[in-house]
């Protein structure tokens, strides 16, 4: 009896271990967004994870859609610091706004990559390629 104790214990700190191991996220690489921009044309994406956090391109009081960008119809562009809060740069506590991120890359399925509406606040719209990501 001591015996089956003594290997149960030994297996579940075996498998504890073993699933601590996989829960240490990667490297986090060291990009950084600059001025509403995020190059990662030279990352690897198989063995990075890469932080979204810098400099993102803020518009107060504006829920835009890339055919605003694309029509060249947005004014007030601001550029404040993520994660933060907008609270911080003067904006009001209440409101809404748009954040918007370039992400540059060479991986084509970067979509595939992005977590879907369950991690994040569930009150925002998600854009890439001009696509709006569904919701799983």
């Amino acid at each position: 009896m001591k015996r089956f104790i003594i290997t149960f214990i030994f297996l579940i700190a075996v498998c504890v271990g073993f699933f601590y191991a996989l829960s240490v996220p990667r490297d986090m690489g060291d990009c950084r967004a600059e001025s509403g921009v995020l190059d990662l044309t030279n990352s690897d994406f198989t063995q990075t994870r890469h932080s979204l956090c810098g400099e993102w391109e803020f518009y107060f009081g504006q829920l835009l859609t890339p055919e605003d960008f694309a029509n060249g119809t947005v004014t007030n562009r601001a550029i404040i610091e993520v994660p933060g809060s907008w609270n911080d740069f003067g904006y009001p506590i209440h409101g809404y706004a748009t954040y918007r991120l370039i992400i540059k890359t060479n991986e084509p399925s970067l979509m595939m990559l992005i977590p879907h509406k369950s991690q994040a606040h569930p009150s925002f719209g998600l854009t890439a390629n001009k696509y709006m990501k569904p919701e799983r």
